[in-house]
């Protein structure tokens, strides 16, 4: 389904330069693109892409809450594994100064 340019508020150079600028701020974990036949964009992980499904929409900020939601929802499942097989955690003051080295 194609979207008229005149049905489109963003430019083609708009709209990649927006999804240039999310990108970034997701700091590499999300590939953002504008697909301006469509009018839409769209955010793909970084990450293990069976993890979490694409997320789109027509503005920047759909997508930065889909990604938000998505991140959101990883770090629930990361920490439910944790608890599952928690870290064991070693006290420095127990160890001594110099035991690693």
């Amino acid at each position: 389904m194609s979207v008229s340019s005149a049905a489109c508020a963003l430019t083609v150079e708009k709209g990649l330069r927006l999804a240039e600028r999310l990108q970034d701020s997701c700091q590499g974990r999300w590939l953002v693109v504008w697909e301006p036949d469509l009018c839409k964009f769209e955010a793909f992980p970084a990450f293990d892409a069976t993890a979490i499904a694409p997320v789109e929409g027509t503005c920047l900020r759909e997508v930065w809450c889909g990604i938000i939601a998505a991140d959101d929802a990883l770090r629930v499942d990361i920490a439910e594994a944790l608890q599952a097989y928690p870290p064991t955690v070693i006290s420095l003051l127990a160890v001594g100064p110099g035991a690693f080295g």
